[in-house]
């Protein structure tokens, strides 16, 4: 899967292996500690849910933590917290390459700890996790091999056209890309899917 985003198509599909890539590389630092170390993950979140953090306030402070930080724990706590505490669990980053998704304002955001374990227990011991480009991704092309691509979508209208997962964006000549590598994964797997909105440049492909 060359965009992983929350993980939920291959954690509804049993294989024995897994390649799980993203161009997100605070992503993939999350699902790799989440698969190895469940238990340490959830009480590195601890601290940070109680009544006190969940507020603008104290949200704004640990944003600009996370963003400022470089110890890859840290940030990984820190995601986690951000996810569940901002506007509809948006990630969304700006140019530079910060998180800035605004403060969800929820009553009791609470630590994800079912969801955490059962992450942990699909994925561990046949999954390799990478942070590659969609047309760097390497891997062994066989008949029994499935891709599924949900990229950013192109926009269906002039006022949607959000697709900040990344400081990068995912833009029409991504798309057209995307669209090449899928036809060459597909000469030898036995199924390449992708998603995407309707729209008319993706008549083209």
């Amino acid at each position: 899967e060359p965009f992983a985003g929350s993980g939920t198509t291959a954690l509804n599909v049993d294989y024995d292996r897994y390649l799980i890539s993203d161009i997100n590389p605070d992503l993939i630092n999350v699902m790799k500690w989440v698969v190895s170390s469940p238990k340490k993950v959830i009480e590195s979140l601890r601290p940070f849910f109680r009544g006190d953090y969940n507020s603008k306030q104290a949200f704004h402070a640990l944003r600009d933590r996370y963003n400022a930080s470089t110890d890859p724990k840290e940030r990984a706590t820190l995601f986690i917290y951000l996810n569940r505490h901002c506007y509809n669990g948006l990630m969304r980053y700006n140019l530079s390459g910060g998180y800035n998704t605004s403060f969800g304002d929820y009553k009791s955001p609470s630590i994800p700890e079912e969801q955490i374990y059962s992450f942990s227990k699909h994925f561990k011991g046949r999954t390799k996790f990478v942070c590659k480009p969609f047309d760097k991704l390497k891997f062994v092309r066989k008949p029994g091999a499935h891709v599924y691509c949900d990229p950013p979508y192109l926009p269906a209208s002039k006022t949607a056209s959000f697709a900040a997962y990344s400081k990068e964006g995912f833009k029409r000549e991504q798309h057209i890309q995307l669209d090449a590598r899928a036809k060459f994964w597909a000469e030898q797997c036995a199924s390449v899917w992708v998603s995407n909105h309707s729209v008319p440049v993706l008549a083209e492909c």
